[in-house]
């Protein structure tokens, strides 16, 4: 059916149809009194004459226009003309997931396997200067010879998706369940990053038997999860999102459906009773972790998949940093294999232990999986991030065995690792219930105090690290506990305790580097540098295999001080510690506070020769993006700070592609990603970054005096926090 050509609706001035979907038709169209070009998506009655559809209409629109974060799509106002529904969203300038799988030789399938059992689709958003196309090549179109993704590739396909499932976690945490993530509905920006759309079959959960009721939902049948496909298996849940996700990853990676039949019906018994072939068999180039990933993404159980979103991207996080992963695919040898790309000269040390003193034995492998004892299995797993495996294990051990409290212990450090602080306070709990002789009570105090802190429950993590004071033996388990109260009270800004509480553990354990270096950074804090300076000092006197970390302290402390050149001294000498040691991306990190002393200095040519080299290894790789990217700008390359700007993966890190963008001239851009950040996100800033506090009221200074309309869009999201 074709629809009478309309100029305009309501603000709206059309300008071309760009897609037509089963639930509406998307124009590129420019919004009159803001002068802009956006997508806007109608609903014209005739087409759907029905209550439910403009309802659900209704219901996509209210569950996008809640969201903002820089994966999804922004929707900017929904209204009324006449018969017509519509609302209005981002042009998107990219192709598709879609688009790209099609174009590498995807496999061409059956089409009602493809379309939507919701009838929603919004694939054809993209402003492309053609008509839009199908996304497969049609049997009429000679398809590409396959050409699947390189071991880089797939990588860089896990770090996109990784911000996706950010994404779908911030929507779930808002209620909203998407229920139809797939290949065409994650475009790419004009940054190069994949955006989530069309959710016009989400589900906006308001109460949990609201959420129940709501199962057995179809979206579409080629990354459609079991639940969808058969109402008895279960409510619609962030695990939906989870498969679909997998799904979608999985075709990337393989350029084919994890499941592929002739029609729906065969496709539905597959998803329900099958297991796909796993990704690295079909295509030999995905790495084996990021297989076992999709794998677990991809389980028929819901309970087996990753339990959040949230879940989902760690893991892929944690792949793309070579860590082990909760999905498990690398047995003890290849954790081993990861951990020495991580650690090469602890690994080297360890090489030579064995060979030297355990030449007679039948390698590594047979060492570290023929311990004599349980315990002993139970460190060897925990020494290689095996947290799964390590926890079964401590689990084995019997409760009345004297290795049982230490076996625990490291169940509790598996569980934070994990971060599943609830499991971990259950296990100290239930240590501290055993009796006083079992272990040492102020330390197991301290950890039900920390797993506490973690849980945010304050008042009570407070009083168990006074607890742990009072329990504790002698000066110096009462330093160390007065220590880790300060830390906690420093964590949540209460500055003038923390250091009441430092000081009392100098007092107890003068030579307490740890301790020293934390009081003398807090001074620094404060502005009460000169009272710092002794303090620190005494911490790298003292400092032993910590001495690099408290080189770089010092290094911050004169640059905060503006003495650049002592600054730049110590960081020489905290990279050279560094070095000497392994510590491969401690080396980075300290190269990273080098090039931004440089920085400080006007000396960016320097900066960006250190920070290229360095971005890939160090820890905080946004805020070393971030200060490459400025160093670039402030040398007349803004070509290259705008690539620089492309390689964000972490909206938790928000804060540094939003001073990017903005210091770029970018408003609307910068914009997205402020509105990502919470109070709690500006008040750690300025608690834990001063200095890059200060760069962000320096940028709110001089885009109101160099361009008060970028100003205005900016100032409600970043201003009430400054004051």
């Amino acid at each position: 059916m074709t629809e009478q050509w309309r100029e305009r609706i309501g603000d709206y001035r059309l300008t071309r149809e760009i897609g037509r979907g089963a639930f509406g038709i998307i124009y590129e169209a420019r919004q009159i009194s803001l002068n802009r070009e956006v997508a806007l998506k109608v609903l014209p009655a005739s087409l759907f004459p029905d209550r439910e559809t403009i309802e659900r209409f209704r219901t996509e629109a209210m569950a996008v226009a809640r969201l903002r974060h820089p994966h999804i799509v922004t929707v900017h106002e929904a209204g009324q003309d006449g018969d017509l529904h519509y609302f209005s969203m981002d042009l998107m300038g990219g192709r598709s997931l879609a688009d790209v799988i099609a174009e590498r030789g995807g496999m061409p399938l059956p089409r009602e396997l493809e379309d939507s059992h919701f009838t929603s689709s919004m694939d054809a958003i993209m402003a492309q200067q053609h008509e839009p196309s199908a996304e497969r090549p049609s049997s009429a179109q000679p398809a590409p010879a396959p050409a699947p993704p390189s071991r880089e590739e797939c990588f860089d396909a896990a770090a996109k998706l990784a911000g996706v499932a950010d994404a779908l976690h911030y929507a779930h945490e808002k209620g909203v369940i998407h229920q139809d993530v797939k290949p065409s509905n994650l475009v790419f920006d004009d940054e190069g990053r994949l955006c989530l759309l069309d959710f016009g079959t989400a589900q906006i959960r308001k109460r949990p038997h609201e959420e129940e009721a709501a199962s057995g939902a179809l979206g579409t049948p080629l990354y459609a999860s079991p639940e969808q496909l058969d109402a008895g298996r279960g409510a619609i849940g962030p695990q939906t999102d989870v498969y679909s996700l997998g799904a979608s990853l999985y075709e990337w990676a393989t350029l084919r459906p994890p499941f592929v039949a002739e029609d729906y019906h065969n496709l539905r018994r597959k998803v329900l009773t099958e297991t796909p072939q796993p990704a690295h068999e079909k295509n030999p180039a995905v790495p084996r972790e990021l297989s076992a990933i999709i794998a677990k993404a991809l389980a028929r159980d819901p309970g087996v998949r990753y339990a959040s979103a949230k879940d989902f991207a760690d893991d892929l996080r944690r792949f793309l940093r070579r860590r082990p992963t909760l999905a498990g695919a690398a047995g003890p040898w290849r954790r081993l294999v990861l951990w020495s790309t991580r650690s090469p000269a602890l690994a080297a040390t360890l090489a030579a232990a064995v060979l030297l003193g355990l030449i007679a034995m039948a390698g590594l492998g047979y060492i570290l999986l023929s311990h004599e004892t349980l315990l002993d299995r139970v460190r060897a797993h925990f020494a290689l991030g095996a947290w799964p495996e390590c926890m079964a294990l401590a689990d084995q051990v019997p409760s009345d065995a004297p290795d049982w409290p230490e076996a625990m212990l490291l169940k509790a450090d598996c569980l934070n690792q994990l971060d599943r602080h609830d499991e971990r306070l259950a296990v100290y709990l239930d240590l501290l219930g055993h009796g006083p002789g079992l272990f040492d009570r102020s330390q197991l105090l301290m950890g039900k105090a920390k797993a506490l802190a973690d849980l945010r429950r304050h008042e009570d993590a407070e009083r168990a690290f006074r607890q742990a004071i009072d329990a504790a033996r002698d000066d110096a388990a009462k330093a160390a506990a007065h220590y880790e109260l300060a830390k906690f009270l420093d964590d949540f800004s209460r500055e003038d305790a923390a250091l009441s509480e430092y000081a009392h553990a100098i007092e107890l354990a003068p030579d307490l580097a740890k301790a020293q270096f934390a009081y003398g950074m807090l001074l620094v804090k404060k502005g009460e540098h000169a009272k710092a300076e002794p303090h620190l000092m005494h911490a790298v006197a003292k400092g032993g295999k910590d001495k690099p970390k408290y080189l770089a302290g010092i290094a911050e402390f004169y640059l905060a001080w503006g003495r650049p050149k002592d600054a730049l001294r110590y960081a020489d000498g905290a990279i050279a510690q560094a070095r000497d040691t392994g510590r491969t991306r401690r080396t980075a990190d300290y190269q990273v506070l080098k090039a931004r002393i440089l920085a400080a200095q006007q000396d960016y040519k320097d900066a960006i020769v250190l920070l290229q080299n360095a971005v890939d290894q160090a820890d905080n790789r946004s805020e070393a993006l971030y200060l490459l990217a400025m160093a670039q700008l402030h040398t007349g390359k803004d070509a290259d700070a705008r690539t620089t700007a492309d390689e964000f993966l972490k909206p938790q890190d928000a804060i540094y592609p939003a001073m990017l963008w903005a210091s770029l001239g970018e408003p609307d851009k910068a914009l997205r990603y402020f509105q990502v950040l919470g109070p709690d996100d500006f008040a750690r800033l300025q608690s834990a970054s001063p200095a890059l506090w200060q760069d962000l009221r320096r940028l709110m200074a001089d885009t109101e005096a160099k361009d008060p309309a970028a100003y205005r869009k900016l100032a409600p999201a970043i201003e009430p926090y400054l004051r």
